[in-house]
């Protein structure tokens, strides 16, 4: 195995078979950044770790063959973390992520190989979302600019665990891609099962139980198990977003002037600075609310 060489942060490091500090200790604590860049514990041999920059991921790997490939992020947070067990499996991340809180399971204490998760660019996830490739061929797609809230669960396959036919004792685990297309918004607490699609621009509700594939984009699909509850729906991420002068960016900010909050209004007044301040250890009276 090889140790990687100490480079600047926006440098890419590939062709990386054991994490090692980007920095000195010291330096990095100085810095007041992580020491690592690539905190993923390795053994095996022949696995590559290529990560771009802002890019920060911990874990293990328990494996030959296997790749992490991760672009440029968005900003400093950027917490992922990988437990990998077995052979020839591929994590690949776009540029420009915003990962707050992910972790990828591949394999258990029986290994996975060959499994596949690929995550397309502007992708952004919240704390506590779990990605399981626990069967060998699994393989778990995104493409661009999809959302995903708390807690948001992907369970790819059974293993350990087995499952047969009664009659003729075939298993009937066999793994099938989980597809999740572009432009996609997936609520708080959702849980994704084996074998599921979601088409382009889609709306998961919050709380939904996934368990087929959807055909039909500009969506809401929500319950348990998930249904369509609406057609002919469209989400923005922000109204920054929004288009001068089209009907949704009319309709949006008319809604706003409802409560005062126009387009153009002038930003609220912030209450200027005590002339004759209290003197210290005197707490001061808190202004109106807001």
């Amino acid at each position: 195995m090889t140790e990687p060489d100490d480079r600047p942060a926006e440098d890419p490091v590939s062709d990386v078979t054991r994490a090692a500090p980007a920095v000195s200790p010291k330096r990095a604590r100085r810095a007041g950044k992580p020491k690592r860049k690539f905190d993923v514990n390795v053994t095996g041999s022949d696995n590559l770790l290529h990560y771009g920059k802002n890019a920060r991921v911990s874990g293990l790997i328990n494996g030959s063959r296997n790749r992490i490939e991760v672009s440029d992020s968005v900003g400093e947070t950027f917490n992922l973390r990988v437990e990998i067990h077995g052979n020839d499996n591929l994590i690949r991340i776009g540029p420009r992520a915003a990962i707050r809180g992910l972790t990828v399971f591949v394999g258990n204490h029986i290994p996975a190989h060959s499994t596949r998760l690929e995550i397309g660019a502007d992708f952004s996830i919240s704390r506590g979302g779990v990605f399981y490739l626990f069967n060998s061929g699994n393989a778990l797609t995104f493409g661009d600019d999809c959302l995903l809230s708390y807690n948001t669960i992907v369970r790819c396959g059974e293993s350990p665990h087995l499952i047969f036919d009664r009659e003729t004792g075939a298993y009937l685990d066999i793994a099938e891609p989980v597809a999740i297309g572009n432009h996609v918004w997936i609520g708080e607490d959702v849980y994704i099962t084996k074998r599921v699609a979601i088409p382009d621009h889609t709306i998961v509700a919050a709380r939904s139980v996934v368990t087929k594939r959807f055909e039909d984009s500009f969506c809401a699909i929500g319950g348990n198990p998930a249904r369509v509850i609406r057609r002919g729906v469209e989400w923005v991420r922000n109204p920054g977003l929004l288009v001068p002068e089209t009907a949704q960016h009319t309709s949006y900010h008319a809604r706003q002037n409802v409560f005062g909050h126009g387009p153009t209004d002038d930003p609220p007044p912030v209450d200027p600075p005590p002339v004759n301040p209290p003197p210290v250890g005197l707490p001061q009276q808190d202004g109106p609310d807001r």
